[in-house]
Parts: C-alpha cells; structure tokens; sequence
C-alpha cells in the first residue's frame, strides 16, 4: 500500500494491484453525528450523486459513464460507533 498525506488528516491511500484490469476509485470523509449535521451529512452524497455542472442530471451522468466501458458511480453513508461515514466511488 502506498500512503500519502495529502493535507492534515487528509489521506491517500493506493492499493495497486496488477491482476485487474480495472480501476476503483473512493472517496470517504468522516464527521461526527451531531444533531446539527444530520440531516446534511445524509442528504449529501444524494444531492452530489444526483448532477454537476457539467453532468446536470442522471442522463448525463450515465451517458459519461457508459463511454468509459460501463463505469459506475455509487453513494452513500454509513455509521462507526459515533461518527458518520460518507462516501463516493466509481
């Protein structure tokens, strides 16, 4: 494993590994479950997942994707103990 500090407490973390053909690719963040950020911190990877500028709804996002031999992009969040997981991957 090659790790990398990217910024304080921001890590990079690459795994390679010549048998795949593939690439995958995740990005977490973690945060502590407070009642102020919830709410926020659940509806985010949604509201991220769900466009961008460049790619402003599903179609287009699943258009980008299938150009680069069915990729796929995923969400979600997660719970360890008292902190939230947030999470990306493709």
């Amino acid at each position: 494993m090659i790790r990398h500090e990217l910024y304080p407490g921001i890590w990079l973390n690459i795994l390679p590994d010549s048998r795949f053909k593939t690439n995958y690719f995740s990005l977490s963040f973690l945060t502590d479950m407070t009642s102020e950020n919830a709410a926020p911190s659940h509806l985010l990877p949604m509201i991220l997942g769900r466009g961008s500028e460049k790619y402003p709804d599903l179609g287009a996002i699943n258009r980008a994707l299938e150009m680069i031999w069915d990729g796929t992009l995923d969400s979600g969040t997660g719970r360890m103990g008292e902190t939230r997981t947030i999470g990306f991957s493709a």
